[in-house]
């Protein structure tokens, strides 16, 4: 009698443990949500099919799934809600990034629109103004909240310079041995890193500063302690950001994610683009070499 119990017990807890089909569809056109990250909690599931369905063990050890897209906004669902409904729609973000246009004057593809919902992975790069051979001796960053949601200034970030490529003019070689930390424990507004120990100097080519957000991995790392805060627009990476401001100059900075072919729907891998239109707002502070 017993054996029977366990073993009906047993095939019970199987049948109840299997993954289970959920589907996600744009909030507004109720379309299939192709090519979404889904997580439960900071676990990575896997990416929606072309029908917006994916697997999702409902009885699993996490708090919620998490949703994420780079044209939507992240949207957090409570794992009770995995018992009731099946199907949840994910709201467009009003900051799309624009078709990809291309840059006359360098031939390069680059993007129109600023990118306000930094995440995991990303980079931000900005011009250095200043000569071939001037020594760069601190970084600079503007660092800002956003989306009502406070003390994302407070958070770390990594930094670098790099030398421009010679041939694209985009963000080549690392000139610091390492991406290195910045801690902004203070909620400075200008987070600030003294590098004049590396003796880095400004290349022929060209350089550019760097602020980064590290990958996924930074959570596990104890890097970040949280994937997502609740915003006044959603859900959205837990990560600091950077103030910027519009502009028509035509090498105002790059930005290095994956991006989405408004033609073809196809998502890049991670690449460097140009920004047109906007500025993130990062500078140095530099020695002037001798004439």
């Amino acid at each position: 009698m017993n054996r029977l119990f366990l073993l009906t017990f047993f095939v019970c807890s199987v049948v109840f443990a299997q993954p289970k089909l959920f589907r996600f569809l744009d909030g507004a056109t109720n379309t299939p949500l192709q090519d979404a990250d889904v997580y439960t909690d900071s676990v990575f599931v896997g990416a929606t099919n072309y029908n917006g369905n994916i697997k999702i063990d409902a009885s699993g050890k996490y708090n919620s799934v998490i949703i994420s897209h780079v044209n939507y906004y992240r949207r957090i669902i409570p794992k009770d809600s995995l018992a009731i409904k099946k199907v949840f729609k994910v709201t467009k973000r009003d900051n799309v990034l624009d078709e990809v246009v291309v840059d006359s004057c360098t031939d390069k593809d680059s993007t129109t629109l600023p990118y306000t919902n930094f995440s995991f992975g990303m980079k931000i790069a900005s011009p250095v103004k200043a000569s071939a051979g001037d020594r760069i001796t601190a970084l600079k960053f503007r660092v800002t909240n956003t989306h009502g949601v406070k003390g994302l200034n407070f958070l770390p970030f990594k930094a670098n310079v790099y030398a421009l490529d010679s041939i694209t003019k985009l963000p080549g070689k690392p000139l610091l041995p390492q991406d290195i930390v910045v801690e902004n424990k203070n909620g400075a507004t200008w987070a600030t890193i003294d590098i004049s120990k590396y003796d880095i100097k400004v290349p022929r080519q060209g350089a550019c500063v760097v602020f980064i957000i590290p990958g996924l991995e930074s959570l596990d790392e104890g890097f970040y302690k949280t994937f997502t805060v609740m915003s006044k627009v959603g859900a959205i990476s837990a990560v600091p950001y950077l103030k910027w401001e519009r502009t028509s100059h035509k090498n105002s900075g790059f930005i290095y994610d994956s991006f989405i072919d408004m033609n073809t729907g196809i998502t890049s891998p991670q690449m460097w683009k140009r920004i047109k239109g906007a500025r993130y707002i990062m500078d140095v502070e530099i020695k002037k070499t001798r004439k």
